[in-house]
């Protein structure tokens, strides 16, 4: 074995050992794990995503990004990178780097629903209704289960005015989800937009 698929071997044990801390909540041990990874092969764009990842559920979101940078200039056809950088950039309030991301992942691979659905959501914070049902429509097509593109898709249509359709529309993101709760508070408010407007 070369030194090269060495270093490599040992980065993805790291990796390896610290994909187990996530699910315990211990994402500091993660952290220190994908450092070892990245010491033993820093051209491994999984260790640098894994980092980041481990960041973000951190809440240390820059330092996510930081990593992201670096695993999308490794492989920058790694569509997940895109969505996670995305993801950061959104939580961070930076919604026209979010945007650019999650579009980007989109082209990357047409049928990321998550991707679909958070690139909807800063549509509707700008106000693009039609924009954000495009996207809530397309992941509809692609998880006909997906309670959570229901229920953007509900918010969408309530805020655009169309209760009928919004509260349809989250009807069936409750079904699909019956203990989904910001499913149940929109379709709340939906009804109460509703009464309101044709009490009017």
């Amino acid at each position: 074995m070369d030194m090269v698929t060495n270093n490599r071997a040992r980065a993805i044990s790291y990796i390896r050992e610290g994909n187990a801390y996530p699910q315990k909540g211990e994402q500091e041990k993660a952290i220190r794990c994908y450092d070892q990874a990245i010491v033993c092969d820093s051209s491994f764009a999984l260790a640098h995503h894994k980092r980041g990842v481990a960041y973000a559920d951190s809440g240390e979101y820059e330092r996510a990004i930081q990593d992201y940078d670096q695993a999308i200039a490794l492989e920058p056809d790694e569509s997940t990178a895109y969505y996670n950088r995305g993801f950061a950039c959104h939580k961070k309030g930076d919604h026209d780097g979010a945007l650019r991301d999650y579009s980007r992942a989109i082209t990357l691979d047409p049928v990321d629903i998550d991707a679909r659905n958070n690139r909807g959501l800063i549509y509707i914070q700008a106000g693009d209704f039609d924009l954000a049902l495009a996207d809530f429509n397309r992941a509809i097509d692609s998880d006909p289960e997906s309670a959570k593109a229901y229920n953007s898709r509900g918010l969408a249509y309530r805020l655009k005015g169309d209760y009928e359709r919004a509260i349809e529309d989250i009807k069936v993101a409750i079904k699909l989800s019956p203990n989904f709760a910001a499913a149940h508070q929109h379709l709340q408010l939906a009804c109460e937009d509703a009464i309101g407007a044709y009490t009017r």
